[in-house]
């Protein structure tokens, strides 16, 4: 072999090892070209949009409202869910909605002696206790009721203060629970009233309140009676214009331990 024959065969051994090897790197190239630049099937099949401008083709991208329909926010909507009480509109008083569910009727604040003494206070923002269940109430004179049970407990019950009901007598001995002979849960439609009755102690003020809207004879959510000679307290609770569902009305007395939960399902008038 020639000294030019010996210095180019490690070179023709060398492109005889690696030929397979280029010619797959050049068709996987080829490959990976075809995949990343071939069109999408769902791109080649859009149409191309039409530069039609005219009327009909615009309604036609517009959706279809139904008849009385309204705009809110882009949104469309029945105009029914979003009409204005014409009744409100007209400046109707919401007394004349005091059975329709969701409205509260007013209270004149000179209704009562009762009444009066809470707008007062609401007014002047002095003894909150008397307008607001989260106040302490005023402490109760236990040797006062011992001394004149009756007349103290009708000048104790002549204020109202929501807060009474979670101010019940710690048991210990002598103190009685208070309790009931009655149902504690009743049915009324909205706009009937129903009696509640706690069993307390003769001539012992027992302070009801109910958390869920409705009012008491007083026509406020709160109310302290006196209990007769047999222990028996009651109370007229009416399930006034708002008032739904479930009512929680809590019944306590300052000399009797424990509380009464009276529940008053009300539904609306058919």
């Amino acid at each position: 072999m020639s000294r030019k024959s010996r210095l180019f065969a490690p070179a023709r051994r060398f492109g005889r090892s690696y030929v397979p090897a280029i010619v797959a790197f050049t068709l996987l190239a080829v490959f990976l070209a075809v995949i990343v630049f071939r069109p999408s099937e769902k791109s080649a099949r859009a149409p191309k949009p039409k530069s039609d401008t005219s009327n009909d083709s615009q309604s036609q991208l517009k959706p279809s409202i139904p008849e009385g329909w309204v705009s809110v926010g882009g949104v469309y909507r029945p105009s029914s869910d979003v009409a204005t009480n014409q009744k409100q509109a007209e400046g109707e008083s919401t007394i004349a909605y005091k059975m329709i569910q969701g409205y509260s009727p007013d209270i004149d604040p000179n209704t009562n002696a009762q009444t009066q003494v809470v707008a007062a206070s609401l007014k002047t923002r002095e003894n909150p206790e008397r307008f607001s269940s989260f106040i302490v109430p005023k402490s109760f004179d236990a040797d006062a009721f011992k001394a004149d049970p009756k007349g103290y407990a009708e000048s104790y019950a002549a204020i109202v203060e929501p807060g009474r009901v979670f101010a019940s007598a710690q048991p210990g001995e002598g103190i009685s629970s208070i309790s009931t002979n009655s149902s504690r849960l009743h049915r009324v439609k909205q706009g009937e009233s129903v009696t509640l009755t706690a069993k307390a102690i003769p001539y012992a003020p027992v302070s009801f309140w109910t958390e869920n809207l409705g009012s008491f004879e007083n026509k406020l959510t709160a109310i302290t009676v006196v209990a007769d000679e047999n222990g028996d307290a009651s109370t007229t609770f009416l399930a006034s214009g708002g008032t739904i569902h479930e009512v929680n009305v809590l019944a306590s007395s300052p000399v009797t331990s424990g509380q009464l939960r009276f529940i008053v399902s009300v539904r609306i008038p058919e």
